[in-house]
């Protein structure tokens, strides 16, 4: 064998089993792009590594190796999409082509109710294990929290634009920060002028924006 394709498998980094099997050349392997929804629930939730299972293939060898490794663990235990053996490297896909695809994937889906049992049956099987129940609550309360800060500066900044402010310099007031940017596009050219760096500046976080020191009214 000689070529520059391989066969990986990715590996959760808590208990160490395989969820995926790809085939792929240079760092596909290391790549998180292009993956499907269940792969970036596992990989964000557990982490991975990555275990080459085959070196030095050429592109054919690749996929056939890919469908063996992927039948020898399972797909009750992987979180790909089919078979394997498809996708040559660099192929460009139609969006007609991508929908026809979404729709084969959904009818194996609906005809494999064995997999939906196997899939049904790890998941209770790992929720089980009260440090993983702990570790996904825990993981649940932080994104909360996280939303709860940004939807607080979300509307701490809804607010602070809405205010009525006055450029110094020209003795100018804005009903918004909204209008201030209007006016500086259109009469100073300033076409990338952003309404965060005036609040900045009204509120004393910088000594000017554009140009022009700013006060609220």
């Amino acid at each position: 064998m000689n070529g520059q394709f391989y066969v990986y498998a990715h590996r959760r980094l808590d208990n160490d089993q395989v969820f995926y099997v790809g085939k792929g050349k240079g760092r596909r392997a290391q790549q998180t792009q292009s993956r499907n929804r269940w792969w970036k629930f596992i990989a964000s939730k557990h982490g991975f590594r990555v275990e080459l299972l085959h070196r030095d293939l050429t592109e054919d060898e690749a996929f056939k190796l890919e469908r063996v490794e992927i039948a020898r663990f399972g797909r009750g235990i992987l979180c790909n999409n089919s078979d394997g053996g498809e996708g040559p490297a660099g192929a460009k896909h139609s969006e007609e082509a991508r929908r026809r695809k979404r729709a084969v994937t959904r009818s194996i889906w609906d005809q494999s109710p064995k997999r939906k049992t196997d899939i049904g049956k790890a998941f209770r099987a790992r929720w089980q294990d009260p440090v993983y129940r702990e570790r996904v609550v825990s993981a649940q309360k932080q994104a909360q929290q996280l939303e709860a800060v940004r939807q607080r500066k979300v509307m701490a900044m809804r607010k602070a634009h809405s205010r009525p402010v006055r450029c110094l310099e020209t003795g100018t007031d804005f009903a918004t920060i909204a209008d201030a940017i209007d006016w500086l596009k259109a009469d100073h050219c300033k076409a990338k002028a952003v309404s965060c760096s005036i609040s900045y500046a009204a509120s004393g976080k910088r000594p000017s924006a554009y140009g022009y020191r700013w006060e609220y009214i």
